[in-house]
């Protein structure tokens, strides 16, 4: 029996729609190694460094957006049923999750240009920071791990997982206010520790994708700030 179009057309579908879905995996695993990168030159207090990271942001944005814009082009023009359209789904929301993740690290990255003397930030307070870092890329790098694998069990853990990052966003809280750190360091802490939270925030919502993919579970509302 001869190939109908519709039949014939069905393996360029899914050899496109797994391009897509290696290409938003990619721009995810850049933002992930970013975390580290920023993270350091906060450390360093290294501006050319953090202006070097923050520059590969608009990269990823446009990246994602062409994404994100094949995956509209799919769904318009292939007509995709039940598992295929939940992926194509789950593909519009990673790329604005990665989107967002890369804006994030870009603040990080952003807050080394700040001129700060490197008195105002404890041993204590610097070590938080540091395990915050690591904490968010290993979230964000098991979410993508999930996603990949369209493994819902992995997914649903991330969550779970990043209750840890939650509580060591309130223990560098904790630490500013114990150790009287002064008013204009506090802050920049306070939000540094809100980005991480935040990246650990859309990991979460890419395990749910993950979820979503291989069980059908609708996810809830997607992280909608920065």
């Amino acid at each position: 029996m001869s190939e109908t179009p519709m039949n014939s057309a069905r393996p360029h579908f899914h050899r496109r729609l797994a391009s897509l879905q290696r290409a938003a995996v990619a721009i995810g695993r850049e933002v992930q190694r970013s975390v580290a990168d920023a993270t350091d030159a906060w450390l360093r207090r290294d501006a050319t460094a953090g202006a070097a990271v923050d520059a590969r942001t608009m990269a990823w944005s446009a990246r994602a957006r062409d994404v994100e814009q094949s995956a509209y082009e799919l769904i318009a023009t292939q007509q995709p049923m039940a598992s295929d359209l939940r992926q194509l789904t789950a593909l519009v929301r990673i790329t604005e999750a990665v989107s967002r993740s890369g804006e994030l690290v870009a603040h990080v990255a952003r807050s080394a240009c700040f001129e700060r003397d490197p008195d105002d930030f404890t041993a204590r307070v610097r070590a938080l920071v540091v395990e915050m870092a690591t904490m968010a890329a290993m979230l964000y790098g098991n979410a993508l791990t999930a996603y990949e694998d369209a493994d819902g069990a992995a997914g649903r853990a991330v969550a779970d997982d990043d209750l840890e990052l939650d509580a060591l966003r309130n223990e560098l809280i904790a630490a500013l206010v114990e150790e009287d750190c002064d008013v204009v360091p506090a802050v920049d802490l306070a939000l540094l520790g809100r980005f991480y939270e935040r990246v650990g925030d859309h990991a979460v919502d890419i395990g749910r994708l993950a979820d979503f993919i291989a069980n059908g579970r609708l996810p809830p509302t997607a992280v909608s700030s920065t």
